[in-house]
Formats: structure tokens, C-alpha cells, sequence
């Protein structure tokens, strides 16, 4: 498995962005998803919920995932799916279930992100979530913007975080919290809620909110 960044990713994940950008122009949320197989994109999704009526599954993640060509699925090992943003806890369960590689998003999500709930999956996802390798945030700075923009139109408090250097780490890594396969530490937010953040790079930190990250 790949365990450190390399420049294929940034490419991949800037496809996420514009593909992101163009959910935004057809009425959904700035939210895309790339999965690559050899370094090659073979799959996009894109947010497709244009308003709260509209089928919630249908987010970029899972988007992404059905996308997969079929005659490449027991290949599925050996892929990586780069998404804008930090997936939700529904995304994350669908790609525990599909045997992913790795996943590298763009910006990490203090409210929506799986990362905070993961004490909640059930036993028998543990297993797969540690075979997940999780990189990220990528670009923070660019995914940041995206996400700041499906904060104003859900009317969300949600904070961009991770604006520190990436690097990597396989779930299975050590955590400093009981039971929390992703290795994640806490970040306390504006409203000094704490919640936990995906650790990259195995350091344990809390920060207070003060603005940019």
C-alpha cells in the first residue's frame, strides 16, 4: 500500500475540486470524489442532492464508489479514493464495506467528518477501517474554500481544519484514545466543543480555534 503522499495525488484530488466546482454550478453542494486505480481516475462522483428533498444519499463518496467499473472491482484493494472533504459518517461505513486502499481528502470537517464517531461503527467494521490508509488533509487551504461554501448553504457552524503540512498514516497506527481505530486526537472548536481530528504524521495535540488553523 502507498503510506506516503505523492504528486499523482494532488492531481487527483484537484480533479476532485473542479469536478466539486461544477456540483456547485448544477444547484448541489461543492463536494467530488475521484477514485483512482494505477494512478488512473477510473470513477467521479459528484454531491447530487440540489435541495434538502432531494435523495441525501447521494453524496460524492458514494457517488465515486458505485461509479466503479464492475470488471475492476476485485481490484478494489488496490484502490484510492480522493475526496474534497473529510467523509461523513455514512461515506466512511460505505468505505469500510468496500475494501478501499487508501482515501486522501482535502479538508477535514470538525462537524460532519466520521472521524469524531468512529466509537459508534460496529465491531465488525473495525477490521476493515484499520486496513483503510487515511491521508490528509491534502489542501486544506483550496478544500477549505469548498467547505466554507457548504457551510453557508446548509447554515452549518462547521470549521475547516488542517491547515498543517500532511502526511500519512494507516488507521491501525496506535491512538491516544481507547478504542479510536483512526488514531484521532481532539481539536476544541470555537464553541470549545472537543472533537476529535484525524492525526497524521502520529503527534497528539489539541488547539484552540482562534481563526485560521
Amino acid at each position: 500500500m502507498i503510506r506516503h503522499v505523492q504528486a499523482h495525488d494532488f492531481a487527483a484530488l484537484r480533479t476532485a475540486i473542479d469536478l466539486a466546482k461544477e456540483a456547485e454550478n448544477e444547484g448541489c453542494l461543492p463536494i467530488a470524489a475521484v477514485v483512482t486505480l494505477d494512478g488512473k481516475i477510473i470513477s467521479v462522483g459528484k454531491h447530487g442532492a440540489a435541495n434538502e428533498h432531494a435523495d441525501q444519499t447521494l453524496h460524492a463518496e458514494l457517488e465515486a464508489l458505485r461509479n466503479i467499473p464492475n470488471e475492476l472491482r476485485p481490484r478494489v484493494n488496490e484502490m484510492t479514493l480522493y475526496t474534497t472533504c473529510e467523509p461523513c459518517i455514512m461515506c466512511t461505513a460505505a468505505i469500510a464495506l468496500s475494501g478501499l486502499a487508501r482515501v486522501v481528502f482535502g479538508s477535514a470537517d470538525s462537524e460532519v467528518g466520521g472521524s469524531h464517531l468512529l466509537d459508534s461503527f460496529a465491531t465488525r467494521f473495525i477490521p476493515r477501517l484499520k486496513q483503510v490508509i487515511w491521508s490528509g488533509p491534502l489542501l486544506p487551504r483550496e478544500c477549505g474554500k469548498l467547505l466554507e461554501q457548504v457551510q453557508t448553504k446548509l447554515g452549518l457552524n462547521i470549521v475547516p481544519m488542517g491547515l498543517d503540512q500532511p502526511t500519512t498514516t494507516p488507521r491501525h497506527s496506535s491512538a491516544s484514545s481507547k478504542g479510536n481505530v483512526f488514531g484521532a486526537n481532539k481539536r476544541i472548536t470555537a464553541e470549545g466543543k472537543n472533537r476529535p481530528v484525524v492525526t497524521l504524521g502520529g503527534t497528539t495535540e489539541a488547539r484552540a480555534k482562534t481563526g485560521a488553523a
